[in-house]
């Protein structure tokens, strides 16, 4: 009997030691691939002369740039407001306008990256709108008319560029009132989270009919919920029906969600390991918890896909930096901070990591300062060489944090050890990569490692240091990354969108 037991126990141990090794060997092989929004649906400076935009996003060693298509703004009139409309009129994509668009898409592929296209806000007659005083685009749209245009779009782009697939998000933010309507039903029940997932999956069937290589990108979560409105975790547990313990409940029917990828935009009140005060709540420091539900749900068939492995995105994220903004983060923590939210997006099992915003808004016309650029030269005020509608970039000014997004690099001390991570920029396989540690007479060299297939580096050492600074350079093309203080910093205060909104 006791050797029974001995067996079953070093069965058991020896299974788990495998699981870690092949954990640890598919998080290694995991990709961290960044990208640059560039809002498409904004008339104002962020879209002024793209043409010098997008050069900019693939420079960030940027992969992806995410697009905004409001889908009310080039949606044909079926020449009447009043409903129904029959789907098939709308079938044809010789009869949307994409001209604006194409622009946008056919600049971004130009430039070697891959389009995520985030389609939202519906035509009038394409909403289930009765009195409610609401966003226009944001009441009930209905699923058949939402999967006819994902069929239209996807044909469009594939007719375009043949042997190229993008990635399409199915709306934004649909856990707020301000994008999707209703959240709650009259009883008080949550009514968005069912409305959301049929229409995913209506988005999800026209995409895959246009083009099956096409990857569908559902959630696209605001990480707070508030008066009446479902946090990022809570909103996700609905639309995949979990339980608050992440086990599968009734509701999926036969007919659960379909995606490929599950996104966030995990914006935090302080820095990369902040949790939200909510547990439905999702902030950076709660990613690992988001992960841990969306595998549930993958596990218990209640998401499913035609891509495998199902892959975790945030699609949206960024600080507010000092300056421009005075209630932003200092711009050496700023850069510190890009890189750590790589890191930890990457340990919680994120592959796709996109910033907000290439360049800042001016101050103080506008609030959002998150950018990897100063907007102009200067990077303060709302000045001639930041307008609002007109700019070359020409003029504008790196943050430490480009770099950062660019080539991001950590190094903790704890317990007699560094651990240590990065990727190279454009995730470069295969590259030599040199630690160094910063003297008074320069930077010397401790050890030389190579980045993996998807140019992840990562190593941890047996080490007495607690301060002072390491960095990562790669040997060719030579770049060094912003050196990483060994020093532990405390979390603090950061509002998400700086001073000026708060």
């Amino acid at each position: 009997m006791a050797v029974c037991k001995q067996l079953r126990w070093f069965t058991l141990t020896v299974g788990v030691l495998v699981a870690m090794v092949v954990a640890g060997t598919a998080s290694a092989a995991r990709p961290m691939n960044t990208g640059v929004e560039i809002y498409s649906g904004d008339a104002g400076n962020m879209t002024a002369n793209i043409a010098n935009a997008f050069p900019k996003v693939s420079l960030a060693g940027a992969k992806y740039t995410r697009l905004v298509l409001v889908w009310r703004n080039v949606s044909p009139s079926p020449g009447s407001t009043s409903l129904p409309v029959p789907v098939s009129a709308l079938d044809n994509p010789a009869t949307y306008n994409w001209t604006t668009f194409d622009a946008y898409v056919s600049t971004a592929v130009n430039n070697g990256l891959t389009p995520l296209i985030t389609v939202w806000q519906a035509p009038r007659w394409a909403e289930n709108r009765t009195t409610e005083l609401a966003r226009a685009g944001t009441v009930r749209p209905i699923p058949a008319y939402f999967r006819a245009f994902a069929t239209a779009a996807a044909t469009h782009y594939r007719a375009l560029y043949p042997t190229k697939s993008f990635a399409w998000e199915a709306w934004n933010e649909p856990n707020l009132k301000y994008f999707l309507m209703p959240q709650k039903n009259p009883d008080g029940s949550w009514h968005s989270p069912a409305m959301y997932r049929s229409l995913l999956n209506a988005f999800y069937t026209g995409i895959q009919a246009a083009d099956p290589g096409g990857r569908v990108v559902a959630g696209s979560t605001a990480p707070f919920g508030h008066s009446g409105q479902p946090g990022a975790l809570l909103f996700l547990r609905k639309v995949l029906c979990l339980s608050n313990l992440n086990r599968p409940v009734s509701g999926c029917g036969a007919d659960p969600a379909h995606a490929d990828a599950w996104s966030t935009h995990p914006y935090t009140s302080g820095g990369p390991t902040h949790h939200a005060y909510s547990p439905n709540d999702v902030s950076l420091g709660d990613l690992g918890r988001m992960h841990k539900a969306l595998v549930a749900a993958i596990r218990s068939g209640h998401l499913k896909s035609s891509h495998a492995p199902i892959q975790f995105w945030v699609s949206e994220f960024g600080w507010d930096s000092k300056g421009p903004d005075p209630g932003g983060v200092p711009l050496s923590l700023h850069a510190r901070w890009t890189s750590e939210a790589l890191y930890r997006a990457w340990r919680a099992g994120v592959s796709v990591f996109i910033f907000h915003q290439l360049r800042d808004r001016p101050v103080p016309g506008y609030a959002y300062q998150a950018g990897l650029y100063f907007c102009g030269a200067a990077a303060l005020t709302d000045d001639s060489t930041c307008e609002k509608t007109t700019t070359s970039f020409d003029l504008d000014k790196a943050k430490p944090a480009l770099r950062a997004a660019t080539f991001p690099f950590t190094a903790f001390a704890a317990n007699g050890r560094i651990t240590i991570w990065g990727r190279t920029p454009s995730s470069l396989a295969g590259k030599t990569i040199v630690i160094e540690r910063r003297t008074r007479s320069g930077y010397r060299r401790l050890f030389t490692m190579t980045s993996n297939g998807v140019g992840i580096f990562t190593k941890r050492f047996s080490s007495r240091l607690t301060s002072g600074f390491l960095r990562a350079r790669m040997v060719s093309p030579s770049m060094a990354s912003v050196p990483f203080s060994l020093a532990h910093i405390r979390d603090r205060p950061a509002k998400p969108w700086g001073s000026v909104l708060n």
